[in-house]
């Protein structure tokens, strides 16, 4: 749980509704819609790449996926990321497994 919020607090203002931290050190870090007005998976997982990138992370991004259901299921826009950068740095102290 505390790499979860490590990570919501460097991504900041970004509209998300949910950041998880996975075993394999990815974080998936998802964004819930009703209407889509015009966003994207791709266009979703650019601003997460770039709200990181800006938080001074260097990540790569694994995947990203538009996960449509039909009401009265929510969907979500999905980022999956992975960060590369040297774990010993101490700024990610708590992000990353050990």
């Amino acid at each position: 749980m505390a790499k979860s919020k490590s990570m919501k607090a460097i991504i900041g203002n970004l509209t998300k509704d949910r950041v998880i931290a996975k075993r394999d050190g990815t974080f998936s870090i998802r964004r819930g819609y009703f209407y889509r007005h015009g966003m994207s998976a791709e266009r979703f997982a650019s601003g997460v790449m770039l709200a990181l990138q800006r938080g001074g992370l260097d990540v790569d991004l694994v995947d990203s996926h538009d996960m449509w259901n039909p009401w009265p299921r929510d969907s979500y826009f999905e980022a999956i990321v992975r960060v590369t950068e040297n774990p010993q740095d101490p700024r990610l102290r708590g992000i990353l497994p050990p």
